[in-house]
């Protein structure tokens, strides 16, 4: 992997503690990683963990389900869900940069999903996909 990619991956960490960690590490050059078979926060992360695993044609509609359901599913579990609905208007406002599914961009990218197929979600960083 190249050096600035490895540093990433490196103050990540989790090595073949994750298999969707696993398997964008590997995608992004880090071919001596070992594949983890646990999956943290299957209930949410699972159709985009599958999308390595299944045929191309079957990845788009994967990565849209887990669009789908990303925002709902993070509900109690990550602190700015719903900040937007927050009376005080400084709450969150040092790192709040709105509700933009990064990481399906991220896999997106390292898959070579189409961002065409990816366009009609509201949480979907379009321009981040290549």
């Amino acid at each position: 992997a190249p050096a600035h990619i490895q540093e990433v991956l490196d103050v990540i960490d989790e090595r073949g503690k994750d298999t969707l960690l696993d398997n964008v590490a590997i995608a992004l050059g880090d071919n001596d990683r070992p594949i983890s078979p646990t999956l943290y926060y299957p209930e949410i992360y699972q159709n985009l963990s599958l999308a390595f695993t299944v045929p191309n044609e079957q990845k788009p509609d994967l990565l849209k389900q887990f669009a789908q359901s990303w925002y709902s599913k993070l509900e109690g579990l990550a602190d700015w869900h719903d900040n937007h609905n927050s009376e005080c208007e400084f709450e969150y406002t040092d790192y709040y940069i709105g509700y933009w599914c990064f990481e399906l961009a991220l896999v997106a990218n390292v898959l070579e999903i189409p961002r065409e197929s990816l366009e009609d979600s509201v949480y979907v960083p379009v321009d981040l996909i290549r």
